[in-house]
């Protein structure tokens, strides 16, 4: 994500590291609302690219939501429910291999 790059290299300018775990964790996203800027210029950035970060995090979420009901429905659900049974398959990944097996419009997905 480029907000996430942005962010970072804002941050590492600035010679704060985060060093409390693995970055873009819950205590990751916790230290960054700590953080406060003494200069007026670097909060304002700051907080811009804080309020991108979670705009596009909420767009991903949402998406995840509408394609997760997607999935749940004709065509997709029983191929979709078979593939999430492989390791590393969530409901994105099945939804997208099921998709691309759909030969034509309306027609059912198949697996083999």
């Amino acid at each position: 994500m480029r907000s996430r790059q942005r962010l970072g290299k804002f941050l590492l300018r600035r010679s704060l590291v985060f060093h409390d775990g693995n970055q873009w964790s819950q205590r990751h996203h916790t230290w960054l609302h700590g953080l406060k800027f003494s200069r007026a210029a670097d909060q304002v950035v700051f907080e811009d690219y804080m309020l991108a970060l979670e705009q596009h995090e909420a767009r991903v979420a949402a998406l995840d939501e509408q394609l997760a009901a997607v999935a749940a429905q004709d065509p997709y659900r029983e191929p979709v429910a078979h593939l999430r049974c492989f390791r590393g398959i969530d409901t994105v990944t099945a939804l997208s291999l099921a998709a691309e097996r759909t030969t034509s419009a309306g027609s059912r997905p198949r697996l083999h």
